[in-house]
């Protein structure tokens, strides 16, 4: 497990250092298989809105490393795979398609399959994921979709029924999945083109995103955990009309969130059955702001006071079918939250 740890953080620190050096050839743009349960994208931003998150993770990072002893560590991972002053353009990581409800009901792990666009050594990877393995691990060489690929074997993933592959493409893309057949499925999604959720690559939350969440067939999504949970969201009923219709028969959903100059937003976006239900939405939103900004105006409390500028600034929108709510994200809301999470680290 301790491999798995290692090169996690290797590749979130990546992220958030240096500028990225892009490859000559072919560019990579994200992508989502066709069959994915949910998809999350991370894109580097070097927007000043997004500074004070960068610099708390690092603060927080450093100190987390310090509390383990595990800087030593990592800095040498970091050294012997050739990262050093690489940083991740994007990444995506997905949940397949198996039955995710029952899964989570027996502590299994999902299909999971992760891409990574970082320039890299495939072979310098390699050999320092062999080199910082558990002595009940192994790195076995093997073979997927025609590319070299190394599998991660190790006992306690092997209680879940998972042995983690990852490869390489053209230096350019790790790629990294909880079994070969997803592996496979993801070599030919970037390799190949093949097998792409067109609903991931039309539904593009906007410019400037930097992380993101997708979600197709949303409503069968939240209608299935209900169920996995004994209810079959009837009790919606009771605080929508017609709750239960409405939520079970939405279909993609998008959130994501957004940096461009100094400024920040988090954007919804959700497809309804029909333009009524699309409607709906859209006054459910706007019903629901107005008795929190009458409540916040009475509040003379700073966190209230800016509690108040976010909801003043929300925009409910979107035509047809489609949904949209923008939230504006001010630059002392993320100072809060950067501050908070340099406090929880310590």
């Amino acid at each position: 497990m301790k491999t798995l740890k290692v090169v996690s953080a290797a590749a979130v620190v990546a992220s958030m250092i240096g500028f990225c050096q892009v490859a000559e050839g072919r560019a990579y743009e994200p992508k989502a298989p066709a069959d994915a349960v949910a998809a999350a994208c991370y894109r580097r931003s070097t927007a000043p809105a997004v500074n004070p998150l960068e610099d708390a993770f690092k603060k927080a990072f450093a100190g987390a490393m310090a509390k383990d002893n595990n800087a030593a560590q990592f800095d040498k991972f970091v050294k012997d795979a050739g990262l050093e002053g690489k940083s991740l353009e994007w990444a995506v990581g997905t949940v397949g398609g198996a039955n995710l409800v029952e899964l989570m009901k027996k502590d299994k792990v999902p299909e999971v399959s992760i891409a990574l666009r970082i320039d890299h050594d495939a072979a310098k990877l390699a050999a320092a994921i062999k080199a910082s393995a558990d002595a009940d691990e192994s790195i076995a060489d093997t073979e997927v979709a025609g590319l070299k690929a190394w599998k991660i074997v190790s006992p306690k993933l092997a209680e879940d029924g998972v042995t983690p592959v990852f490869t390489s493409l053209d230096g350019q893309l790790v790629l990294v999945a909880t079994e070969q057949k997803a592996l496979a499925r993801l070599v030919k999604l970037y390799r190949d083109g093949e097998g792409a959720s067109a609903a991931f690559a039309s539904l593009a939350s906007g410019s400037g995103e930097v992380v993101r969440l997708f979600v197709p067939k949303f409503g069968k999504l939240v209608a299935d955990i209900a169920k996995g949970n004994g209810s079959d969201l009837s009790e919606l009923d009771q605080m929508i009309p017609d709750g239960k219709r409405l939520v079970s028969n939405l279909g993609d959903f998008d959130l994501a969130f957004l940096a461009a100059g100094s400024a920040a937003s988090v954007k919804a976006s959700v497809i309804a059955s029909t333009a009524d239900d699309a409607e709906t939405i859209r006054t459910l939103v706007k019903t629901s702001l107005m008795p929190l900004k009458a409540s916040l105006k009475e509040e003379q409390d700073e966190d209230s006071k800016l509690a108040l500028e976010v909801l003043n600034g929300v925009k409910v929108g979107g035509e047809g079918k489609t949904a949209v709510v923008t939230v504006p994200v001010p630059a002392k809301f993320i100072k809060m939250m950067a501050d908070a999470a340099v406090e929880s680290a310590k």
